[in-house]
């Protein structure tokens, strides 16, 4: 049994041997499965998060509540770089998404950001109407947005811009399932809606 210092909300993340956990105790938790004993020391983050850690390779992307998106290299235990909003500090409440070299992540401020995952530098960014409670998801060189608005957008990766959007009555509080053909995604009326790529 691994206990944390305080409440852990988000999804674990499992990267080889090792499971990360981003906990309300401002930490990142890398905890090894085989013993279940953590990893060395927490990696601290400076605010509590309720996000699941995104991991590829040697790297670790973590967003805060309290507007930081943090990237780690976790083998290592050192902070890489922290992406703040200059202008106006963000909120986060979901996951990032990472495919290559980008982290994408939308906060409450209806921003969608993506982040340079070397540099930590801001690549693009695209304005949503209202939030997206859900996480993005990167598939295929597109990032799809299920917007709390009923609007499920999909965004170039490249440099943010719209290549299409569906519009229902209801909200969508969940992220999408993507497969090689279908994407399917449900909104808060209780509908699933499956769509079907040619």
């Amino acid at each position: 049994v691994y206990e944390a210092d305080d409440q852990i909300r988000c999804a674990p993340t499992i990267a080889g041997d090792q499971t990360f956990l981003g906990g309300c105790d401002a930490k990142l938790h890398i905890v090894d499965l085989k013993t279940g004993k953590a990893s060395g020391e927490a990696l601290p983050l400076g605010g509590p998060t309720g996000s699941t850690p995104a991991v590829q390779g040697d790297l670790a992307v973590v967003p805060i509540m309290d507007g930081s998106v943090f990237g780690f290299d976790w083998k290592n235990r050192t902070e890489l770089w922290r992406y703040d909003d200059p202008l106006q500090a963000q909120e986060y409440r979901n996951s990032a998404a990472v495919a290559g070299n980008v982290a994408v992540v939308s906060s409450q401020r209806k921003h969608v950001d993506a982040i340079d995952m070397r540099s930590g530098k801001r690549i693009w960014r695209h304005t949503l109407k209202r939030r997206a409670d859900a996480s993005p998801v990167i598939s295929a060189g597109d990032v799809w947005i299920p917007a709390s608005d009923g609007r499920l957008l999909r965004l170039s990766i490249d440099d943010g811009t719209e290549q299409w959007s569906h519009e229902v009555r209801g909200a969508y509080v969940s992220g999408v399932a993507v497969t090689d053909k279908e994407l399917i995604v449900a909104d808060d009326d209780g509908f699933v809606r499956c769509f079907r790529g040619k």
